[in-house]
């Protein structure tokens, strides 16, 4: 039997393996992006993995348009079981409205909030910025961007290992969990 709803925010790009490893298990699956190439070609995926896609073609940084969106979606699909949010700094308001909707209307649902790799630097405190986001009736874990330490030096994540550590951190116990390494932190590319 499939799971039910899917919610993928900014996941049409680095994160479009992962989105479709999720669909393949799901009755349907909320896609939000600008781009719409993007979008259009994460929905076929969806799609081809057996689930429903729908496409909302929209700037999350505007807020209240994307609620009203997410809103429908939920109304039409059901409550979301599981969320994927890549969302910038661009938007600051963004992640915690998106998670307030979701513990209004989807009580239980697994949230995994993506970030750069600045988020595990030594002088931030991810956990107070996780209080932050108010989420109550939600399971809300973060996933932090590493990097790879080499012989040759250090790189950013592949696209492969970004979406491994997002499946993980989905499936896993873990609020907080790291994909690659950020330490030392003097060795980021």
């Amino acid at each position: 039997m499939r799971s039910g709803h899917i919610l993928a925010i900014g996941a049409t790009g680095m994160l479009a393996d992962a989105v479709e490893t999720l669909a393949a298990g799901a009755r349907s699956v909320t896609l939000v992006a600008r781009g719409a190439r993007r979008l259009a070609a994460c929905g076929e995926r969806v799609r081809a993995a057996g689930g429903e896609a729908r496409a909302i073609a929209i700037d999350y940084r505007e807020v209240d348009p994307l609620l009203l969106h997410l809103r429908a979606a939920v109304e039409e699909s059901g409550p979301v079981d599981r969320a994927l949010l890549w969302i910038h700094a661009s938007a600051p308001r963004t992640p915690a409205a998106v998670i307030a909707l979701l513990d209004e209307l989807s009580p239980g649902a697994r949230a995994l909030l993506v970030l750069g790799s600045a988020a595990a630097d030594p002088s931030a405190d991810l956990d107070a910025r996780l209080a932050a986001l108010g989420a109550r009736r939600i399971d809300l874990r973060a996933l932090v961007l590493g990097f790879m330490v080499e012989e040759s030096g250090s790189r950013w994540l592949t696209d492969p290992e970004i979406c491994a550590g997002a499946i993980a951190a989905l499936a896993g116990e873990e609020r907080i969990r790291i994909a690659g390494t950020v330490e030392p932190w003097s060795a980021r590319p």
